[in-house]
């Protein structure tokens, strides 16, 4: 069992060591915003730090969509 485990893991397997954002930290990455649009927006997005980076609500869906596909259904199923 442990050497076919092995097998899907070998060659996908990269750990980043990610924390999410604190929401002072979520808020200083944008500017000209009332504390509760930032506040919502913190909520909704989520506080993971790439989706600052991210433009439209669409692409952070979609990126947010990949992790939980990689995290949760493909990496906790054995």
């Amino acid at each position: 069992m442990s050497g076919e485990l092995a097998t899907l893991l070998s060659g996908r397997y990269v750990e980043l060591k990610m924390l999410p954002l604190s929401f002072k930290e979520y808020a200083s990455a944008f500017e000209g915003m009332s504390k509760e649009e930032l506040y919502r927006n913190y909520v909704y997005n989520s506080s993971f730090p790439y989706t600052t980076e991210l433009n439209d609500r669409r692409n952070i869906r979609t990126y947010l969509d990949g992790l939980y596909n990689t995290i949760v259904l493909n990496d906790t199923r054995l």
